[in-house]
């Protein structure tokens, strides 16, 4: 009875006024109903909804709301409180988020549509949410500062369609492309504002900008910026440095102009005051010191503490001890300025390599992996060794990426699993170039580095041009019998139509070489027998080459030593590869031919900084040929001659050459040759660089010519190499800087090769 009154009087309310929700504290809410969902399922609903029996609480009805809004289905929720019959009924009016008809940009007049939809939040036909509207805003605004784009305004307006569908505008405000103009410093007295530069990537738009990329606006590099210089200050014991967060201010009249300023709060310089060690049992004190780089007074420097950390860890896991940790404490007195550094050791306890397991080749024969892998099965856990695996594999160029991880089998048992990602090892190349000894040169090239997975090396190359036609073949097995030495053969067929004769060449060689030091440095042998037949020399020819008309056949003995510590022998970033090498023809190994060839070069690469994309490579070489038997001249086509790309550029090959009293070039019994480039990253995710080089040679006769005191001659120009997908692509550009009186050539060439692989 009491019940039906209430009711009564309730609907009389209702009747003279509208209802107002948030009025209702203690009705009960006998029913609870939804309507409008057409798509969402009634039981992706009812989790979220007030729960029938219960008195109405508009906290809870509101908290309700916004769970269901949290899910993201719902463009607008209502409520409605009715009577129906003698009950109270909570009824939940749901609007359903739109179905994406159209995405449509405007304002977009420098980026792409296609590239503003890559990855994009939504799709058409998707289900439109607000959270993938804020994603779809962050997604197009981080486009347009990847372009360098900073303060482009973005939008968004929803237009209705048809029934449940929607389309959805971005309206584009673009700003334009903006350049870093200037790089200021503040609170550096202690280090110049040219070493912090020289430190970072960024760097200022310069002349050069339209290769360097400088000048770019990179929030990821602005942020490495400031760790490098922190790094920077680290190094130079200011222990105690602050570098605030890079600060990027657009001019107001020229919003493509920008300044970077960094602010550095150096503080106080410290100094090594003491160094010490405990823990250490199984090695004595002096043993750790010899790899303790820091000493007492050195400037507190953070890199070389890192380096000696991971040196005395190193010393115990490379003799057994896999679990050994090195604690450093260090004590910083702020009135001295000094710093004790302790370090505390925990030996833990000797480790055994189980199984070594090879994984992810499947071209690649388990055993040419397996010989780059010093680290014995059932051996002493070697940390050292664990890690000159990998890059022992990495550098047979086989793999695309090598990973060895360590698995315990029981407490002091690791198994190792060596997991490889094969990448292609053969090469289809084809070269271009234009000379005006040549004309038009085309190079085919066929190799294969891993050949039937056995990691031997075939080549097959041919040169054909109107003026030449050279074949070569190349068959190497670096591991003979799977012992340490390698063996090869070349067969090579080579002709050539020079201005006052013509020349061929058939023969071959025999190649055998082994380590001295393993995987560094190398000891190669040469046997070689080959034919070279002069013949339609022409009446204006020089002397020297007519006295040489008809059939030599040289037998050579060549012995060399060689250095490798490249980091890739495909693209490599830093090391050293040096060779000398010696080339001795006739006497007691017969044939023609009577030399003796002396030579040397040697490659440097020298890594600045992203990883050594951006770096130095500097190459010196230089040679010296004598005839070993009176009246028996040097083989003209043994003479030195330069030029070329892959010699002094700006020249053509065989330019750069004494001369004889008719102008003839023959070729020097002695030359250099200096190369220096600067190796810089364009676009690094499709490993695209810039060189900018400068080159300088010269070829001499000794016997008519001071080997100093001739003028060496100097180029200089720039070039692109990308690893495409097709293959390796290369183009430069070489200007002479001087020139010899005679050279009435033109002044500059250009040359470029393109290749694939397979």
């Amino acid at each position: 009875m009491t019940k039906r009154i209430w009711l009564i009087f309730f609907t009389a309310v209702i009747a003279i006024i509208s209802f107002n929700i948030n009025n209702i504290y203690a009705a009960v809410i006998d029913e609870v109903r939804f309507e409008g969902n057409k798509r969402i399922p009634d039981t992706r609903i009812t989790p979220y909804l007030i729960k029938a029996g219960n008195e109405f609480d508009i906290k809870e009805f509101n908290e309700s709301i916004k769970k269901l809004y949290g899910t993201g289905l719902f463009l607008n929720i209502d409520g409605d409180l009715s009577v129906d019959g003698d009950k109270f009924v909570l009824t939940y009016i749901l609007e359903e988020m739109p179905i994406v008809g159209s995405i449509i940009f405007k304002g977009n007049k420098e980026v792409k549509n296609s590239k503003l939809k890559e990855d994009f939040p939504f799709k058409t036909g998707s289900v439109l949410s607000f959270a993938s509207l804020e994603k779809a805003l962050t997604k197009i605004k981080t486009v347009y500062e990847e372009e360098n784009r900073y303060g482009t305004k973005v939008n968004f307006r929803i237009e209705p369609r048809t029934v449940n569908s929607v389309d959805i505008y971005f309206d584009i405000e673009e700003k334009p492309k903006a350049k870093i103009y200037n790089i200021y410093i503040y609170g550096n007295d202690n280090i110049t504002r040219d070493a912090i530069i020289a430190a970072i990537p960024t760097k200022e738009r310069g002349f050069w900008s339209f290769i360097t990329s400088s000048g770019k606006i990179s929030q990821e590099m602005m942020d490495a910026d400031r760790e490098l210089i922190r790094m920077l200050y680290l190094e130079k014991g200011y222990a105690k440095v602050s570098v605030g967060h890079p600060e990027l201010v657009y001019e107001k009249d020229a919003p493509d102009r920008a300044s970077l300023y960094f602010r550095v709060q150096e503080n106080d310089q410290y100094f090594v005051r003491s160094v010490d060690l405990m823990g250490n049992e199984k090695l004595s004190k002096e043993e750790l010191s010899a790899y303790i780089k820091l000493k007492p007074k050195d400037v507190f420097n953070i890199r070389q503490y890192q380096e000696d950390i991971a040196k005395l860890t190193e010393a115990y896991t490379s003799i057994g001890y896999a679990y050994a940790n090195v604690e450093p404490v260090i004590n910083l007195d702020d009135e001295t300025k000094e710093v004790d550094i302790t370090y505390k050791v925990e030996e833990s306890f000797l480790v055994h390599i189980g199984r070594i397991n090879i994984k992810g080749n499947t071209v690649t024969n388990d055993r040419v992996i397996r010989r780059q892998i010093d680290q014995m099965e059932g051996a002493l856990y070697n940390s050292r060794l664990i890690r000159e695996a990998k890059a022992n594999t990495m550098g047979t160029g086989y793999f695309e990426n090598v990973q060895i991880a360590e698995r315990n089998v029981t407490k002091d048992v690791v198994d190792l699993d060596v997991t490889v990602k094969e990448q292609s090892t053969g090469t289809f190349s084809l070269g271009a170039a234009y000379s005006t000894i040549d004309g038009l040169l085309g190079m085919v090239q066929l190799s294969r580095n891993n050949f039937m997975g056995w990691g031997h090396s075939l080549s097959l190359r041919a040169e054909i041009s109107q003026e030449r036609m050279d074949f070569y073949f190349s068959y190497t097995d670096p591991w003979l019998f799977d012992w340490p030495v390698s063996a090869g053969i070349d067969l090579f067929s080579l002709e050539r139509e020079w201005y006052e004769y013509s020349r061929r060449s058939i023969g071959g060689a025999l190649r055998l070489g082994h380590s001295i030091i393993k995987r560094r440095l190398f000891m190669n042998y040469r046997f070689s027998i080959y034919t070279v037949d002069i013949f339609d020399i022409q009446d204006d020819a020089s002397y020297y080459v007519r006295q040489q008309q008809g059939m030599l056949e040289t037998h050579s003995f060549s012995p060399s030593i060689m250095w490798n510590s490249l980091d890739n022998p495909m693209d490599p970033t830093r090391g050293n590869k040096s060779q000398l090498y010696f080339d001795f023809a006739g006497s007691f190994l017969g044939g023609d031919a009577q030399f003796f060839k002396i030579g040397a070069e040697t490659t440097q690469y020298f890594p600045v900084a992203l990883n050594g994309a951006l770096g130095f490579m500097l190459h010196g070489e230089a040679g010296y040929i004598t005839s070993i038997k009176d009246g028996v001249p040097l083989p003209i086509d043994e003479r030195f001659r330069l030029g070329g790309i892959n010699s002094v550029r700006g020249y053509d090959y065989g330019d750069i050459s004494p001369i004889d009293r008719d102008g003839h070039r023959y070729g020097g019994d002695a030359y250099y040759q200096v190369n220096a480039e600067f190796i810089f990253p364009i676009k690094q995710d499709i490993k695209l660089k810039g060189v900018i080089f400068v080159d300088m040679g010269q070829a001499v006769d000794t016997k008519t010519e001071n080997y100093f005191g001739k003028m060496p001659l100097f180029t200089a120009g720039v070039g692109l190499r990308w690893v495409t997908p097709m293959g390796p692509f290369r183009i430069e550009w070489g200007y002479k800087l001087n020139r010899e009186a005679h050279d009435t050539s033109q002044p500059y060439k250009f040359e470029f090769s393109i290749g694939g692989t397979f």
